[in-house]
C-alpha cells in the first residue's frame, strides 16, 4: 500500500497544503518547529480522528480544521477526508479508471460505538488491518524518540494477544467462555481448589437426593396408613360400647340421687318448717318491746330534730365561749403594745442641728480660708441627723399601723363569737327548751335518754323487717306442711325398690368417680380417634403428592446424566483447547523473534545475531561470549536500533501480508553516524517492500537523497522551489496521484 498525497486544511501551522509521496524511500527536510511531526500526525488524525479537538486548530479562527489522505493499494485508490472538529468523515474508494466503487460519509468519532463507526472501520479494514489508533502508533508510526514499548501497558498487552493469533479468535475469551460453562455446571476443579458454592450438578443431586428420601417417606406412608385405619377401626368400637355403659351408669346414679335428694329434702323441710315456729315466736315477743319504747320515747317531750342537733349547738356554743375569751386576750395585749409605741423626740435632732450650726460657724470665723469646707461638713452632718430620724419615725409609723389592722381583726372575730353565740341561744328557745346559759344540764340528759330509746327502737324495728310478718309466716307453714306431705308419699311409695338395688349413700361418690373416669377414658379415646383422622387425612393428602414426586424425580434423573455428560465434554474440550493455546503460543513467539533478528542484522550488519522476550514483552540482546543481556546495559542507540528491528517486524506481523506504509519522524537521533548510516541502509533496502516516508532535520542527507533518487519534500518554501526546478524532481512531476 502506497500513501500518494496528504491535503492540509487550516491544520497546526498549515493553511492550506498539499504533499505528494511515491513508492519507495520518501524524505521530509524541514528544520525544527517547521510543521514535520505536525504532517506524520496528519496521517493517524484523518484515518483514526484526535480526542483533543484544539490540539490542531489554528489560534483565534473558527474555520474547520481538515485533513486529507490518498493512497493506492494495488488496483484500488482510496481517499479520506475529516473535519476534525466535527469528525464528519468521508472515505471514496475508486479504480484504475476513477470510477467509485464505494463511498462512505458520516460521523465517526474517537469514541463511540456508532454504526457509522462500525461500517467506516469494517471498510477500512480491507486496506490497513491496523485499525487501532495505539496499534498504529507502535507499529508503522515511528515517533520521535518514541521507539521502545512499554510491555507493561495495555498496549504491549494488546500486541501480545494480536501476535498470539488473537486479532480473529480471542482464545482465552472462549477458554475462559468454556471454564463459565463448566463452572456453571459443577464446582469441582480439577484444576485448582474446588468453588465455595455449589452449582447446578451439585444441587441436582442434592435435590434428586431429597426427592428420592421424598419418596421413600411417601412409600412409609402408605404402609403406616393401613396401620392407622386398623386402630381406628378398633378404638371406634370400644369407644362405642363404653358410651353404651356410661348412659345406662348415668341413668342409675341419677335415680339414686334423686332418692337420696329426697331424704334430704324431707329434712331440710322439716328444719325449715321447725324455723318457722321460732321467728313466730320472736315477731310476737320484738313487737311488744316496740310499742313500750315508743310510749317512754313519747312521753319524753324531746323532738327528734333537737335531739340530732343538741350536741353540736352545744360543742360549737362552748367552742365560741372559749374563743371570745381567747379574742378578748389577744385584743388587750395589742392594745397594750400600741400604748407602749411612743413616737421619736424631736428635741434631739434640733439640739444637734444647732450644736452642728454653731461648730461651723465658729471654724469658719476662726478659719476663715476653710470656712467653705466647714459650712459643707456642718450641712452633711445636719443632713444625715434628719435621714436618720426621718427613717425611725416612718419604720415606726409602719409598725404601729400593723398592730392596728391586727386589733381591728380581732374585734371582727370576737364579734362574730358573740353573734353565733346568741344565734344558739335562740335556736334553744324557739324549739321550747331554756338556753344553754340557764338550764342545759336536764336538756342534756333528755337528750341522751331519747337518743337510746330511739336507737333501740331502731334495732327492734331492723330486727322486724328481717323477720318476715306472722301472716307471711302463717301462709310458709302451711306450704312447707304441704312439701313435707307430697315428699313422705314418694319416700313410701319407693321404699320396697331401696332396700334391693340402691347403693349405700357412702358409696355414691366412688360410683360417681368410677363413672367420671369412664367418661374420661371415652373423652381420651376420641380425641385420639380424631388425631388419628386427622393423620389419616394429612397422609392421603400426602399421598396425592406421589406420582409427581417420582415424576420428579425421573426428571431429575434424567437431568442429572445430562449434566454429567456435560461436564465431561467441557473438561474434556478445556483440556483440549488449553494445551493447544499453550503449544501455539510456544511457536508465535519463535517466529516473532526470527523477523527481530532478520531486522536487526540489516540494521546492525550482522552484529547483534539473536534476541529473547520474556513474558513481560521486554527484550534482551544476546551478546558473544556473555549470553543474553537487558537492553538496560547497551547503550540507547543500541536500545533503538533493537526497538525499530521490533517495530518492523510487528508492522510485518499486525499487517497480516499487506506492506503498510512506514513513517518515521527523526527516531534514530541516538544512532551514532556509522549505525546511522547502516541503518539509513536497511531502511533503503526495506524500501524496495514498504513505502518509507522519512521526516528529518539532518540536510546533510539531502546529497544522498538526490543521488540515490529519492522523493524529497521540504518544508522550506525556498528549498521546495529550488527542489520542482531539478531533474529528479522534474522526471517525477507527473507521478500517479489523485485528485
Amino acid at each position: 500500500m502506497i500513501l500518494r498525497q496528504v491535503d492540509l486544511k487550516r491544520f497546526g501551522k498549515f493553511d492550506e497544503r498539499t504533499f505528494e509521496f511515491r513508492r519507495g524511500l520518501n524524505i521530509v527536510i524541514g528544520p525544527n518547529e517547521a510543521g514535520k511531526s505536525t504532517l506524520m500526525e496528519a496521517v493517524p488524525a484523518a484515518l483514526f480522528g484526535v480526542r483533543d479537538k484544539d490540539r490542531f486548530k489554528k489560534w483565534g479562527r473558527a474555520a474547520d480544521c481538515q485533513v486529507a489522505i490518498a493512497f493506492e493499494s494495488g488496483d484500488r485508490f482510496v481517499r479520506i477526508e475529516r473535519n476534525l472538529l466535527t469528525d464528519r468523515v468521508r472515505l471514496t474508494e475508486t479504480d484504475d479508471l476513477y470510477q467509485v466503487l464505494y463511498e462512505f460519509e458520516g460521523k465517526v468519532s474517537p469514541l463511540g460505538r456508532s454504526a457509522e463507526r462500525l461500517e467506516y472501520f469494517s471498510r477500512l479494514t480491507q486496506f490497513i488491518p491496523v485499525i487501532e489508533n495505539d496499534l498504529f502508533r507502535a507499529s508503522v508510526f515511528f515517533g520521535q524518540g518514541r521507539l521502545e514499548l512499554d510491555g507493561k501497558s495495555g498496549i504491549g498487552d494488546r500486541i501480545k494477544a494480536l501476535l498470539s493469533g488473537y486479532l480473529d479468535i480471542d482464545y482465552d475469551r472462549v477458554l475462559s467462555a468454556l471454564q463459565e460453562d463448566y463452572f456453571l455446571i459443577t464446582r469441582e476443579n480439577p484444576w485448582g481448589k474446588d468453588k465455595t458454592l455449589d452449582r447446578e450438578l451439585e444441587q441436582t443431586k442434592t435435590r434428586l437426593s431429597e426427592v428420592a428420601q421424598q419418596r421413600e417417606s411417601l412409600h412409609q406412608i402408605v404402609t403406616d396408613l393401613v396401620d392407622i385405619r386398623q386402630q381406628i377401626r378398633q378404638r371406634q368400637d370400644s369407644i362405642e360400647k363404653d358410651k353404651a355403659d356410661c348412659v345406662r351408669g348415668q341413668k342409675y346414679l341419677a335415680y339414686v340421687r334423686q332418692q337420696w335428694h329426697l331424704d334430704e329434702q324431707q329434712r331440710k323441710l322439716q328444719e325449715e318448717y321447725e324455723r318457722l315456729n321460732q321467728q313466730h315466736d320472736k315477731v310476737v315477743s320484738l313487737s311488744s318491746k316496740k310499742d313500750t319504747l315508743q310510749e317512754e320515747l313519747d312521753s319524753l317531750g324531746v323532738s327528734a330534730e333537737l335531739a340530732d342537733s343538741l350536741p353540736m349547738l352545744v360543742k360549737e356554743g362552748e367552742e365560741n365561749r372559749q374563743r371570745l375569751i381567747q379574742l378578748q386576750e389577744d385584743g388587750n395585749a395589742l392594745r397594750q403594745t400600741l400604748l407602749a409605741c411612743a413616737p421619736p423626740l424631736r428635741r434631739w435632732p434640733i439640739l444637734l442641728t444647732v450644736a452642728a450650726l454653731l461648730v461651723g460657724a465658729g471654724a469658719s470665723w476662726m478659719l476663715p480660708v476653710h470656712w467653705l469646707y466647714a459650712l459643707l461638713i456642718s450641712v452633711l452632718f445636719v443632713s444625715m441627723v434628719w435621714a436618720l430620724y426621718v427613717w425611725r419615725s416612718g419604720t415606726l409609723k409602719a409598725y404601729t399601723e400593723g398592730l392596728k389592722g391586727q386589733l381591728r381583726i380581732v374585734e371582727q372575730g370576737r364579734e362574730k363569737a358573740q353573734i353565733r353565740l346568741d344565734e344558739i341561744d335562740r335556736m334553744l328557745e324557739d324549739a321550747g327548751q331554756s338556753p344553754l346559759k340557764k338550764g342545759e344540764g336536764a336538756l342534756e340528759a333528755k337528750v341522751r335518754r331519747h337518743s337510746t330509746l330511739r336507737k333501740e327502737l331502731g334495732q327492734v324495728e331492723a330486727a322486724l323487717e328481717v323477720l318476715e310478718s306472722l301472716d307471711n309466716l302463717h301462709r310458709e307453714k302451711g306450704r312447707l306442711a304441704r312439701e313435707l306431705a307430697v315428699v313422705a308419699q314418694r319416700l313410701e311409695e319407693d321404699r320396697p325398690l331401696r332396700g334391693k338395688n340402691l347403693i349405700p349413700l357412702e358409696d355414691l361418690p366412688h360410683a360417681e368417680e368410677k363413672l367420671k373416669s369412664l367418661e374420661s377414658s371415652v373423652k381420651t379415646r376420641e380425641e385420639e380417634v380424631r388425631g388419628l383422622l386427622n393423620q389419616d387425612k394429612v397422609w392421603s393428602a400426602q399421598l396425592e403428592e406421589l406420582p409427581r414426586v417420582e415424576a420428579d424425580e425421573a426428571r431429575l434423573i434424567r437431568r442429572f446424566r445430562f449434566l454429567k455428560h456435560r461436564k465431561k465434554v467441557l473438561a474434556t474440550a478445556i483440556e483440549l483447547l488449553s494445551s493447544s493455546v499453550e503449544e501455539f503460543r510456544r511457536t508465535y513467539l519463535d517466529r516473532f523473534l526470527a523477523d527481530i533478528t532478520r531486522y536487526l542484522g540489516l540494521i546492525s550488519l550482522e552484529h547483534y545475531k539473536e534476541v529473547a522476550c520474556d513474558d513481560n514483552f521486554e527484550f534482551s540482546l544476546k551478546v558473544q561470549g556473555q549470553g543474553f543481556k537487558p537492553l538496560d546495559f547497551f547503550s540507547q542507540g543500541t536500545r533503538d536500533a533493537v526497538f525499530l528491528a521490533v517495530r518492523l517486524a510487528l508492522s510485518r506481523h499486525l499487517a497480516k501480508g499487506k506492506k503498510l506504509p512506514l513513517l518515521l519522524d527523526d527516531p534514530l537521533v541516538n544512532l551514532d553516524r556509522h549505525r546511522l548510516t547502516d541503518t539509513i541502509k536497511a531502511l533503503e533496502t526495506l524500501s524496495s517492500e514498504h513505502q518509507v516516508i522519512f521526516f528529518t532535520h539532518d540536510e546533510s542527507l539531502l546529497k544522498r537523497a538526490t543521488r540515490d533518487r529519492w522523493n524529497c519534500v521540504s518544508l522550506n518554501e525556498a528549498r521546495a522551489d529550488n527542489l520542482a526546478k531539478s531533474p529528479e524532481r522534474s522526471e517525477n512531476v507527473n507521478q500517479l496521484c489523485l485528485l
